[in-house]
């Protein structure tokens, strides 16, 4: 069963809104999706705001809040973009940074070298240059050190979503996008092959 068939059968079982991670529970724990990834929250909503922005109004979802998801009744309309959600504690970027998609957002993208991570002066930054109702998103091909992290989710404060490198190579390997996939054979040798007879053996 793919994420879509199963969200839409989770929020039908509920009868209400869920969060993408209350979503990505149930249909984790009810077995009808499985994933290696380590980020599956971020998975499931990625998919859901995917289908919405494809499908438009013929979405079976609504975002009725920040990474909340209901089902579409008739007459339902899509809510506007939220303004700046602040950061709460506890919730991590990487669940977080899928839905920026769906509402005014500043984005930076910084190639970095893989050992170097972002600071927290750089979420500073994009923090300070956002307008009214926007929020950030930081994309590195590196990683963010832990003070940037820090910063990012810090309470009270416009949302500055982070994406790393694992993740970015993620979601271009599950939408297959600039990768092509090759599938490759495995011999292996049986155990009870027989060892060769060395060779110039004459037999008695």
């Amino acid at each position: 069963m793919g994420i879509k068939e199963a969200a839409i059968k989770v929020l039908n079982r509920v009868g209400r809104p869920l969060s993408a991670q209350e979503i990505t529970e149930q249909i984790l724990s009810q077995g009808l999706w499985r994933t290696e990834g380590k980020t599956p929250a971020a998975t499931v909503a990625a998919a859901l705001y995917t289908d919405m922005k494809q499908q438009g109004d013929q979405s079976p979802f609504v975002r009725v809040a920040p990474q909340t998801f209901g089902l579409r009744g008739p007459g339902t309309k899509p809510p506007q973009a939220a303004p700046a959600a602040a950061a709460t504690a506890g919730s991590t970027c990487a669940a977080r940074w899928s839905w920026a998609i769906s509402c005014a957002s500043a984005l930076q993208a910084k190639k970095w070298q893989p050992k170097s991570r972002l600071q927290a002066p750089v979420v500073q930054q994009v923090r300070g240059s956002l307008g009214t109702h926007e929020q950030g998103l930081i994309i590195t091909t590196s990683d963010f050190s832990a003070g940037a992290r820090e910063e990012a989710a810090r309470p009270n404060a416009v949302l500055v979503a982070l994406m790393n490198g694992e993740q970015v190579v993620a979601l271009l390997a599950q939408y297959e996008i600039g990768v092509t996939r090759h599938t490759y054979g495995i011999l292996e040798m049986d155990e009870q092959t027989p060892d060769a007879e060395p060779s110039g053996t004459q037999q008695q």
